[in-house]
């Protein structure tokens, strides 16, 4: 992973890359919430190209669709 830098995607923290490949990448983030709560959790991220294609939708039965 790549070291931490906070960085923001929406609502989300962006902590660190984990990995690259063909069709997205996969950050560490954090979801923070009240009390001090926070969420730990892998983000996937399509890249633009693919998820700018007219027809292009992935859904593996393992992820949650946004």
């Amino acid at each position: 992973m790549t070291a931490p830098r906070i960085t923001r995607l929406g609502r989300y923290e962006i902590l660190g890359r984990i990995a690259t490949g063909g069709m997205a990448t996969v950050y560490l983030a954090r979801l923070p919430g009240q009390g001090g709560f926070a969420r730990e959790f892998a983000l996937k991220v399509v890249h633009p190209h693919l998820a700018e294609q007219e027809g292009f939708n992935v859904v593996h039965p393992t992820e949650i669709p946004a």
